[in-house]
């Protein structure tokens, strides 16, 4: 395509850069020039504003996962903390992180189950079974 070249927005015909009007299908052509302003000025703001938005959010949810997986940790030898890795999951899913918030309520819920059923027991007794 020559630089004095423009395709009709219409039906794609070669016309001159300066027509106002397709010589095939009588289109109304807009004027490159604004058009190249407005892409040159508001996309960059645009995409700035989005790529912050998302630094920020993938902050506060890793954020949010890291402390999920210390309390469920904990949980395993204090279940009660369980309930708060378990929020702490849901507010993973809620925030569009699906996946990562599914693996943290299974295992929430899997350390608390393991922490009622004596898991800090059986790990202490067997610890210290084995520095005896």
């Amino acid at each position: 395509m020559d630089k004095e070249n423009k395709f009709c927005e219409n039906c794609g015909a070669n016309i001159n850069m300066d027509a106002e009007f397709c010589s095939k299908c009588g289109n109304k052509q807009a004027n490159m020039k604004t058009q190249l302003e407005a892409v040159d000025v508001v996309q960059p703001v645009k995409e700035s504003n989005r790529v912050e938005s998302n630094v920020q959010s993938g902050e506060k949810v890793g954020i949010t996962i890291l402390w999920g997986w210390v309390t469920a940790t904990m949980s395993l030898f204090i279940p009660i903390i369980g309930v708060i890795a378990i929020v702490f999951g849901s507010l993973v899913i809620k925030k569009k992180h699906t996946v990562s918030g599914i693996v943290l309520l299974v295992f929430s819920i899997l350390f608390t189950f393991w922490g009622m059923t004596g898991f800090a027991e059986g790990f202490t007794q067997g610890f210290l079974g084995a520095v005896n």
